[in-house]
């Protein structure tokens, strides 16, 4: 009796399962290697390519994934653009009181969709830019004036 092109798929499925599983591990990991790497590059461009402009934040809602996310928008050549920002260390309550506050954004100047709200000492540290004393009152523990 002749096997139908089915069956001899299974069992050449059933014979190489192991194969068929480390390639899709394989997969996985190159697709996560790539992305991990795309990010850095775009880290790494902000960086060593930017522009600061002054960012309004409007809003914040609150992720499934750890943070608060800040919506913000700025111009640029006086067309706006509208951001969102997942920023962990944020309370709801620093959240409400940032909301129509005035913070820098740097964006890269060939992708201006490549963009971050500087909020904390450390996000200015990291594109050398003076950390202003009027933002202070972001690092302090709540309960300090």
């Amino acid at each position: 009796m002749r096997r139908s092109g089915y069956q001899r798929w299974k069992e050449w499925a059933d014979d190489n399962r192991a194969v068929f599983h480390v390639a899709i591990v394989i997969s996985l990991m190159v697709l996560s290697c790539y992305g991990s790497l795309r990010h850095a590059h775009k880290v790494d461009m902000l960086k060593h390519h930017h522009k600061v402009v002054e960012g309004t934040v409007m809003g914040f809602s609150l992720p499934k994934s750890p943070g608060v996310k800040l919506l913000y928008y700025f111009y640029v050549d006086g067309k706006l653009y509208q951001h969102e920002q997942v920023v962990e260390g944020l309370s709801t309550l620093r959240c409400r009181l940032l909301i129509d506050k005035r913070l820098p954004v740097v964006y890269e100047e060939g992708d201006i969709d490549n963009n971050r709200l500087l909020v904390f000492y450390e996000n200015f540290k990291e594109f050398s830019i003076p950390y202003p004393d009027s933002l202070s009152w972001i690092e302090r523990p709540l309960d300090e004036p």
